[in-house]
Order: structure tokens, then sequence, then C-alpha cells
């Protein structure tokens, strides 16, 4: 874990060819990364935007560095501990509209969209998608391979699990924590811990697990 730093200029390949896979090359190319293009495991995939397709030995060409930028948040944790173990470096992507602390801690491979906020003492663990506009206060804590949707709100002090999806628009009480796996879903109001697990929806949120 490490404090943020200035974008590198190291060659970047895009894993992961969908819609989440442009918006995570075109920030990258904001930041000022070189953008090589994009390898994905279907073949039969076209790269989106103006990059091309490339082979699973670019990704380990000397120099280059690997964002893995696949929605969803099991699959992604898998393909990015696979790129680990095979050697591969990874890089954390923020777009430069976003706002992150100096005193934030931010893991590897982890995208934070435009607009953005990583308050002070926040830490983002490896993995994390913090999508566009979502708002994640002081002292939270997001587990690795967690995703926050876009236009989230935090108060301080949360702490999400493993691998959790804070749906589109959902909003978290200060000083709550949220299980391993959790859903939470759009525009949900969250004003009590949800176990791990647990799918939540509605205002205030509430449990539909069957």
């Amino acid at each position: 874990m490490s404090q943020p730093t200035p974008p590198t200029r190291k060659p970047l390949i895009v894993f992961g060819s969908g819609g989440h896979g442009l918006v995570v090359a075109e920030t990258a190319a904001a930041a000022g990364f070189e953008v090589l293009g994009f390898y994905d495991d279907d073949p039969t995939r076209k790269p989106p935007g103006p990059w091309k397709s490339l082979s699973n030995h670019a990704l380990h060409l000397p120099d280059v560095t690997v964002i893995v930028a696949i929605g969803d948040n099991a699959t992604r944790q898998r393909v990015q501990l696979r790129t680990v173990n095979e050697g591969c470096e990874l890089s954390t992507v923020v777009h430069p509209r976003a706002i992150v602390s100096p005193s934030a801690k931010i893991g590897k491979g982890v995208f934070i969209g435009p607009n953005a906020v990583v308050h002070s003492m926040a830490t983002l663990h490896d993995g994390v998608i913090v999508n566009s506009g979502a708002i994640v206060e002081h002292h939270c804590e997001i587990g690795a391979f967690a995703h926050v949707a876009p236009g989230c709100q935090m108060g301080g002090s949360v702490k999400i699990g493993e691998r959790s999806l804070v749906g589109v628009g959902a909003s978290i009480r200060p000083g709550l924590n949220i299980g391993q796996g959790a859903t939470l879903g759009t525009g949900a109001v969250v004003v009590s811990n949800v176990a791990e697990g647990d799918t939540v929806v509605g205002n205030p949120a509430r449990t539909i697990n069957p």
C-alpha cells in the first residue's frame, strides 16, 4: 500500500475490452499514460475505441504495465491475481479530474474515475474501482476488489468488505460496516450495518435475500 504518485508514462495495457475497459483506457490516456491497446481472454471481442487488440505476449514485454479493467468483482480479482502471478506490473489509473487526498492510501490496480473524491486517511485496497463522481469520505476503508459505482456517497469511517458492490447513487451513513460480497442496490440509503453476502435495497435499505 502506498501513497498516490504522479502518473507513470510507462506504456499501459488494458486487460478487458468491455465498456469499463474503454472508460479506463480513456481515463489512462487523459492521465498521461501511453495506452498500447487491449488484451482480452476472449480473442473474438473487438477492442473498443481507437486502440488495437494485443496478444498475451504483450503483457510480458519489458517496461509495460497492466490494469485489469473488468467490472465484475470476482472476475477482476481472479484475473488480477493471475497477472501478478505471471509477473506483470500493475498500474493504478486516476482521472486528472479526481481529487485524492495526499494522506489516502491507494493499492495496486485501482481505478478512480472522473470527479471522484477520496478524502483524508481513506484506504483503497488492491483492485478497487471508485467510479465517476463517487465520494469516499475520511477514514473510509474499501476492501480489495470492491466496486463503488458512480455517484455513491459514503460518510466518514465506513468500511466496505472485499468484492462488495455499492450500486449507483447509493449512500452510506458514517461509521457503518458493509460485509464481504455484499450488494447495495441503486439509490439505496444504508443506515445500518450490512452482513456478508447480503443484498439491500431501498430507503431505508432493507435486506432482500431469498
